[in-house]
């Protein structure tokens, strides 16, 4: 079983420390190009973390990756043993390419018409009684169906085979999603069920997340870019688009948060870090009605 936690909820201890620092302390400010810009504190985290697991029972036969390795969609991460199921899948192989029933039922039905076109014409000759050409006939119909009974058969077994690929194939587990391999949490020999193997996080994009002041309420739209201002690295600001904005103002803190996409193309960006966010449009709009 494949597990997806998108990381698209407010953790509560992580958004009760926001909180307490954006109550406590506020808002800082810097300029920017001679303007002067309100920051917010914001946390750089995984586009989504990813419990992945095997969607059948089963031993553990191969784990392929390690921790901290990039993984791309669909690349295999382990293997479940499957020696039985490898062998029933040959076997409706087999049993799917074979056309030797339906080149028999076919000389059947072939020898059935040749039969019927002789009497047919001693019959027309009154030479034979048409109980005989009745006989023939029946034949040829007992024949046309055995050859359509051996292609049904045929079509049958070409399910079964793609019925016995699909178990293979469910014992080889991939990647939903591009990204880093978090934990380990499973190794060959082991029986797994519903455990997870192993955890992936989405690194490209990252989502930054940020806790603002109620009064800042309806000023966000999804599109609108932003500054975002790492921890690590702060010389050099990022370009980030704002995703969702959230529809309810928290009562006890009296915020509500904003999440941004900030792409991360070389996976150079750590997730898991502090931030600063700076919403330039927003002090555009402040400084426009302060001057009305």
């Amino acid at each position: 079983m494949s597990i997806n936690a998108p990381i698209t909820y407010i953790n509560y201890s992580r958004w009760l420390a926001m909180t307490i620092i954006t109550c406590i302390f506020g808002a800082n400010y810097s300029k920017a190009q001679g303007l002067e810009v309100e920051q917010f504190d914001c946390l750089i985290e995984p586009k989504m973390t990813v419990m992945v697991g095997a969607p059948t029972q089963g031993l553990i036969d191969n784990v392929e990756v390690t921790r901290s390795e990039f993984v791309a969609k669909d690349q295999v991460l382990a293997t479940l043993k499957s020696n039985v199921e490898k062998a029933e899948m040959k076997h409706s192989k087999v049993r799917a390419t074979m056309k030797s029933e339906i080149l028999a039922r076919e000389a059947d039905l072939e020898l059935a018409q040749l039969n019927l076109d002789r009497i047919d014409k001693l019959f027309k000759k009154q030479l034979i009684p048409s109980q005989q050409r009745d006989e023939a006939y029946a034949q040829l119909q007992v024949a046309e169906m055995a050859v359509k009974q051996a292609k049904d058969n045929k079509r049958l077994y070409e399910y079964e085979y793609a019925r016995a690929k699909a178990v293979v194939e469910r014992r080889v587990i991939r990647s939903p999603i591009s990204g880093v391999i978090v934990e380990q949490r499973a190794f060959p020999g082991e029986f797994v069920n519903e455990n997870p193997i192993v955890t992936i996080a989405q690194i490209d994009p990252l989502q930054v997340e940020a806790i603002l002041p109620a009064r800042f309420f309806g000023q966000f739209k999804e599109g609108m870019q932003a500054s975002v201002i790492p921890e690590i690295n702060s010389d050099n600001p990022l370009e980030g688009t704002i995703l969702a904005v959230d529809r309810l103002i928290d009562t006890a803190s009296g915020t509500f948060s904003v999440h941004l996409e900030l792409n991360n193309p070389d996976n150079a960006i750590p997730a898991g870090q502090r931030c600063s966010v700076a919403f330039r449009q927003l002090r555009e709009v402040e400084k426009a009605t302060a001057m009305k």
